[in-house]
């Protein structure tokens, strides 16, 4: 089974789009002034971003203390799963729910990825809500939804850091000077509001993938039971444009209607 880098039915590829056309565009303008300074910020942009954004370094999180390889039942159930799935095998850690502060589970990196589920989470669920879970962020690894995020992040950065910098070394109108800071500042709002709005699209991306080879009724319960483990409740959770996780249960309710369709 193999149901991956659809990117939320394409609307990915038009905010991707938007912000390739700004970087490229202002990179453009850079180039062609012979403005180095602009460059040289690009290429430190890029330098910095794409190891935080993509690289997972679970070797250096152990070494901290801050997770811990997964142990050998854990380990096993990720692999039958990324068999069923066709996704290359992450590595599973975990991690203490005082440092994390949260019964929680995520993906991290891109082309060499891990898992993290904290001991909480692993000691208060099921089984069947236990590989839930692990085919949640299985089905992240395997959309390259990092990857996506990184992408969008890295694009917006650039014509926002461009922009904003042209309109300090080119002199030119006042009018003109204007409208290229105020392109800066919206490619770093837009950027902010996009990379917030796909994550949360990956979230529901994630659910459908995995609800292709779990029962979606376990990962329901599995939700639930997230909800009642944190010390705050994220059955609700919280609305607005740079949230990056969409409520439990807006989560919730799109895979009732996808077990009502199966039903049906």
């Amino acid at each position: 089974m193999n149901d991956h880098h659809s990117f939320t039915g394409g609307i990915f590829w038009p905010i991707l789009g938007l912000g390739v056309l700004g970087s490229v565009g202002s990179v453009s303008i850079a180039i062609s002034a012979g403005y180095i300074v602009i460059i040289l910020a690009d290429f430190l942009v890029v330098l910095i971003l794409l190891p935080l954004l993509l690289r997972s370094r679970p070797k250096l999180l152990v070494k901290w203390g801050i997770t811990h390889p997964a142990d050998e039942r854990l380990a096993a159930k990720g692999r039958v799963l990324a068999r069923k799935m066709g996704v290359r095998m992450p590595k599973v850690y975990t991690i203490s729910s005082v440092r994390s502060r949260s019964a929680s589970a995520f993906q991290i990196g891109s082309r060499s990825s891990s898992i993290v589920i904290s001991d909480k989470l692993v000691e208060g669920l099921s089984e069947s809500e236990l590989d839930a879970i692990l085919a949640h962020e299985l089905a992240h690894a395997g959309g390259k939804h990092v990857l996506g995020i990184a992408s969008i992040t890295i694009v917006y950065s650039l014509a926002s850091v461009d922009f904003i910098l042209l309109n300090n070394v080119v002199k030119t109108s006042m009018l003109q000077n204007t409208i290229v800071s105020t392109a800066g500042l919206l490619f770093l709002v837009s950027g902010t509001f996009a990379a917030a709005y796909m994550r949360r699209m990956f979230e529901f991306e994630a659910d459908r993938i995995a609800s292709k080879v779990i029962d979606p009724g376990d990962l329901i319960s599995a939700l639930e039971r997230m909800a009642t483990l944190n010390p705050v409740s994220r059955i609700s959770g919280r609305r607005g444009w740079v949230v990056s996780h969409p409520q439990l249960i807006e989560r919730i309710e799109k895979l009732r209607r996808l077990l009502a369709v199966a039903g049906s």
